[in-house]
């Protein structure tokens, strides 16, 4: 990831190349400037070159902005510089001879600018300012070869000039230019790689989001769910035993208290489970994780609604009643809510049933479960309900199989089928 320092200079660049190029301007810009004042070239062009000098640092003020065309103008100032006649005077007499402007210190700034086009360039456009470099260098190499600079540094040796050319001007031309440049493109390569994490970082992180807004949805539909299993099946039967006790209360009122009792159990065990709801919400070190109602809890969600008046006849077989066959957890769950619903959709919508069959049979790797009722089928397929959705969903969760749906008239049969293994959160 980008480093604090990096991600503030990239924000603000004229903050630190504003003062850089003040610094280098002060540091560079009056000796090069004494050399052109006291050289014997007429005023206009020593005019013209300090003013190539002051475009030159100038341009690096810019060099983060707008790299390309910093580097166009330290191009022109260094080939003006080269193609100017030497300077004579008494600040350069030590060379020896006539000397190349190229040399004096401002020229320095090209550098700066190779490397700053190199770090923020494409590859194509940083080989071509490396290429213009070295046309640059073998333009200056050839001048000082017919200048006779070799040679007299050679101490007027002919046959040694170009071993001194070998030997001095390659490495300090290719320090010149080689160096920078491959540490800018260093750096240009690292810049990227550092942005390609940060990218990569943050799509990860918006896909960890998008995964947990996915789980919260799924958790939220879950517990809407339980909430619909639980509210309508207790409301369900506490309605139909209240209208029942409204009648009987005046008929038979030694049968009130009975419906009254079966009210009452009703309401308590639904906030029960309506506390195990809360308890997964917002557990404490007492509190179950998961709501577990069971098949072993099936005699008590029949007998309420034998108590509704609808005769419920309950068969189990296959490996229900072995100890040797365990059920997962997950599908003791998901049985118990099946059944829970589709007595929930019995006493709502088929009063008038004659028998409710449940048959809930364990193979060796699913769970069976039908019931079986005759009387008016539920226009679940014409309400916004919960109860079947929320059944196939809970089933089918579970790599499970689900349906319901009429048969010969009036008669409804919903069957499920649970594999028994358990299924990735």
């Amino acid at each position: 990831m980008l480093s604090g320092v990096d991600s503030w200079v990239n924000k603000h660049p004229l903050a630190v190349d504003l003062p850089i190029a003040a610094l280098l301007a002060c540091l560079l810009l009056p000796p090069s400037v004494t050399a052109v004042v006291d050289s014997t070239w007429i005023e206009p062009a020593k005019l013209l070159c300090i003013l190539l000098f002051i475009a030159g640092h100038c341009a690096t003020i810019f060099r983060r902005l707008w790299p390309f065309r910093m580097f166009l103008v330290l191009a022109a100032m260094s080939l003006g510089l080269l193609l100017a006649p030497g300077l004579t005077g008494e600040v350069v007499t030590s060379y020896g001879a006539p000397l190349p402007p190229i040399f004096l210190p401002s020229s320095l700034v090209f550098v700066l600018g190779l490397y700053t086009l190199a770090t923020r360039a494409s590859e194509r456009t940083s080989l071509l300012a490396l290429a213009a470099s070295g046309i640059g260098l073998a333009l200056l190499a050839i001048r000082l070869f017919m200048d006779g600079a070799f040679t007299a540094a050679a101490n007027d040796d002919a046959a040694g000039a170009f071993p001194f050319f070998l030997t001095h001007f390659v490495p300090i031309a290719l320090g010149a230019t080689i160096a920078p440049w491959a540490v800018g493109r260093i750096r240009y390569f690292r810049s990227n790689y550092l942005r390609a994490l940060e990218s990569q970082v943050q799509l990860e992180s918006e896909k960890r989001n998008a995964e947990a807004r996915e789980l919260i949805r799924e958790e939220r539909e879950a517990i809407a769910r339980d909430m619909h299993d639980i509210v309508a099946h207790s409301l369900s039967v506490i309605v139909s035993q209240a209208e029942g006790g409204r009648m009987m209360l005046t008929k038979k009122p030694h049968l009130a208290l009975p419906i009254l009792e079966t009210v009452a159990s009703t309401g308590q065990d639904a906030m029960k489970s309506m506390r195990e709801l809360l308890d997964v919400l917002s557990p404490t070190d007492d509190a179950s994780l998961t709501p577990s109602p069971s098949l072993s809890e099936l005699d008590g969600l029949f007998q309420r609604v034998r108590d509704v008046g609808i005769p419920v006849q309950y068969q189990s077989s296959g490996f229900m009643d072995s100890e040797k066959r365990t059920r997962p957890g997950s599908v003791e769950y998901v049985a118990y809510r099946v059944l829970q619903e589709s007595m929930t959709n019995i006493i709502k919508h088929a009063t008038h049933a004659n028998l409710v069959n449940v048959h809930v049979k364990q193979e060796e790797h699913a769970l069976e479960i039908t019931v079986t009722n005759d009387g008016v089928r539920a226009p679940e397929n014409r309400t916004r309900g919960r109860g079947l959705a929320g059944m196939r969903q809970r089933v089918e969760s579970l790599g499970g199989t689900f349906d319901a749906s009429p048969r010969n008239g009036n008669t409804f049969v919903v069957r499920a089928t649970l594999p028994l293994r358990e299924v990735d959160s």
